[in-house]
């Protein structure tokens, strides 16, 4: 008896007859952006629009977009992309290998996470926001950036963030820098630091 009801209640998990509070609520798609609802927040998980120019929404039936998460853009043909103010976190891998030529970093989001722009073969300018603090591993690995300015906001930069920009020359360092991973910059043509 006990197996049977523990049997029932597996599979009623498993099928999300009973949600779990705080978890995820829904999961929807609102043009072209597959999305998680969890605790009044919207986090974008998925893309299958057909548009190169995208423009994430700051918010979805009123909900605010707060987060981009793993993967969610991962190798989809996308040139260019907007990312609205509202948004705090984008997630490992999030535009990985992904064809974007340009990214402003609104000074909403805090963290940009390991990989988020891994191997972005065309992305040669970057804007990071006033409120970033923190840049992951190998966030911007393999990209051609020919400068980039970090914010004083920014205290870390992960292993490998930057290494392989093989058109990096120019970087200029705020000073609220307290750590630099391994490999930073490593195979980065740097004629200037500023700090």
């Amino acid at each position: 008896m006990k197996k049977t009801i523990s049997v029932i209640l597996s599979l009623l998990l498993a099928l999300g007859v009973f949600a779990v509070p705080g978890v995820i609520a829904s999961a929807d798609e609102y043009n072209g952006f597959v999305y998680s609802e969890a605790d009044g927040e919207i986090t974008i998980t998925g893309y299958t629009g057909e548009s190169t120019a995208v423009e994430i929404p700051s918010a979805v039936n009123g909900t605010p977009v707060t987060g981009i998460a793993q993967d969610a853009f991962k190798q989809k043909s996308i040139g260019s992309v907007i990312i609205p103010d509202s948004v705090v976190s984008i997630g490992s891998g999030a535009f990985y290998k992904c064809p974007i030529e340009s990214i402003a970093i609104p000074d909403s989001v805090v963290s940009i996470g390991n990989n988020a722009f891994y191997d972005c073969s065309s992305l040669g300018t970057v804007t990071l926001g006033e409120g970033v603090e923190s840049i992951g591993s190998h966030a911007f690995y393999s990209c051609p950036i020919e400068s980039i300015a970090i914010p004083d906001s920014v205290t870390s930069i992960g292993d490998g963030a930057f290494s392989w920009c093989e058109s990096l020359g120019t970087v200029i360092l705020g000073n609220g820098i307290e750590s630099i991973g391994n490999y930073s910059f490593n195979q980065c043509p740097i004629t200037e630091i500023e700090i």
